[in-house]
């Protein structure tokens, strides 16, 4: 793929203004759907909806739900999520609450707690000084930030290698939710039939991601520790010289409930094991403030 410089992307900055994503098209979709429930049943679930308006990972599920002998399951599963709804965890001294969604079936993984926590970092700078590496709030949160994501299509989504990604502004904040683990590790190289493995493409990726920050600037990275080894070595012996902070969330349940750990305590972290998917999340922050 061909370098691209600032200017070129004027179909995917277009884009963004008007992207939407998967939870307010679902919201749509169930707001409509419950136009055919009786008017008891519709005060009770708009009554219990109140307690969940940002969390509707069962949206899908109530549109199939629109017969009389399905009120009954209807109000089971709404009961189900609101008791899930107020589950919550800490991290940094925060609390957050699981974000729940049929997209990728995040309770049932590490999506529940780093989106949420990356999420937080998003809301709170102007979207136009944000770049996302990786397309995957999208599928989530309604956004309008710069998104790069090298093979995944989409509204407003700029098809580029990293490595070849130029802009004329420096960004406040990006952020990349379980993607570096991948870059230089299992990408598509085709080369003869073979693929060409970089082991250390992904730290060039983060000078690069650094480079791009303004002097105020955040990086924030999650890490499914066990995926990459290479990369999980790399983070045990870092010493400040990558990152300003690595911080560790730990999977502490088969009901996907998490804890923020010390890295004393995920030394021997694995993949798929003992629970599906990540067992282990590394968040990395880099602030341009604190290292200058």
């Amino acid at each position: 793929m061909g370098t691209k410089r600032a200017g070129e992307y004027p179909s995917e900055i277009a884009a963004r203004g008007t992207r939407t994503s998967r939870t307010a098209q679902g919201v749509a979709l169930s707001e409509r759907q419950s136009k055919s429930l009786g008017k008891a049943h519709l005060m009770f679930v708009m009554s219990t909806e109140r307690l969940i308006t940002h969390n509707r990972v069962y949206y899908w599920l109530r549109a199939k739900l629109t017969t009389p002998n399905t009120y009954w399951l209807r109000a089971k599963l709404i009961a189900f999520h609101i008791v899930r709804r107020l589950w919550h965890f800490t991290f940094n001294g925060r609390e957050y609450h699981y974000l729940y969604h049929p997209y990728n079936w995040t309770w049932r993984n590490e999506r529940a707690v780093e989106l949420p926590i990356i999420w937080e970092e998003v809301e709170k700078v102007d979207a136009e000084r944000v770049l996302e590496l990786g397309n995957v709030l999208s599928h989530y949160y309604d956004v309008h930030h710069d998104i790069v994501d090298k093979h995944e299509k989409g509204n407003g989504v700029i098809n580029s290698d990293i490595c070849d990604f130029h802009m004329p502004k420096m960004y406040d904040l990006i952020v990349s939710i379980s993607t570096i683990e991948h870059i230089g590790f299992d990408e598509d190289y085709p080369v003869r039939g073979e693929t060409i493995i970089q082991p250390e493409k992904w730290l060039r990726v983060i000078q690069l991601l650094k480079g791009m920050l303004s002097k105020k600037g955040k990086l924030v990275v999650t890490v499914p520790l066990g995926y990459n080894l290479t990369l999980d070595r790399a983070l045990r012996e870092d010493t400040k010289s990558i990152f300003t902070r690595i911080a560790y969330m730990k999977r502490i349940s088969k009901s996907n409930k998490w804890a923020e750990v010390e890295q004393r305590e995920v030394h021997d972290a694995k993949y798929g094991s003992p629970f599906y998917q990540a067992n282990v999340l590394a968040i990395c922050i880099f602030e341009s403030s604190t290292s200058r």
